[in-house]
């Protein structure tokens, strides 16, 4: 268990926890964490993506930016680079993407709150297309850093020149 925060024993129902990545994790995040777990119990399934699925319908709708929160809990807790765990990732995105589809009555509420619910869908929307260009966004932020690195350079060796010229 040191990679993950909980596990669950399909046969008894017991839910082992990891204290040292557990309670470093949101309150939300737990409670997706504990329901996944559920998920593998109740639905007698080593299938990560059902566990997963369980969880969200559970928390879909909850509170503010549930959708969103599943989203991140997944995204923080594995790794993007590891194929099953990118499948996962953008499996969340779609159950977020139909979800709000499926439930526009969620989105009808006044003023402010429809102002809300519209920037998080938007959030949520822009998110994934982020997420599909991650790497893509790295890449050039490393090339940023270089550029930036050599212009700094270039700028100390002319101020050296023009030192060493007048000496």
């Amino acid at each position: 268990m040191e990679d993950t925060p909980a596990a669950v024993d399909r046969q008894t129902g017991i839910l082992y926890i990891n204290p040292k990545l557990y309670f470093n994790l949101t309150p939300f995040q737990q409670k997706f964490v504990k329901l996944h777990e559920y998920g593998h119990y109740n639905l007698n399934t080593d299938s990560e993506l059902e566990a997963d699925e369980y969880a969200f319908k559970q928390l879909a709708g909850t509170e503010f930016r549930s959708l969103k929160q599943c989203i991140e809990c997944l995204e923080q807790l594995l790794d993007e680079k590891k194929i099953g765990h990118k499948i996962r990732i953008d499996k969340m995105y779609d159950l977020a993407i139909q979800w709000d589809k499926d439930n526009p009555q969620v989105n009808k509420m006044s003023g402010a709150e429809t102002q809300d619910t519209a920037n998080a869908y938007s959030e949520l929307l822009m998110t994934y297309a982020a997420g599909s260009q991650k790497q893509l966004s790295t890449t050039l932020n490393s090339l940023n850093n270089m550029l930036n690195s050599l212009l700094i350079t270039a700028v100390l060796i002319v101020a050296m020149i023009f030192i060493l010229k007048d000496v």
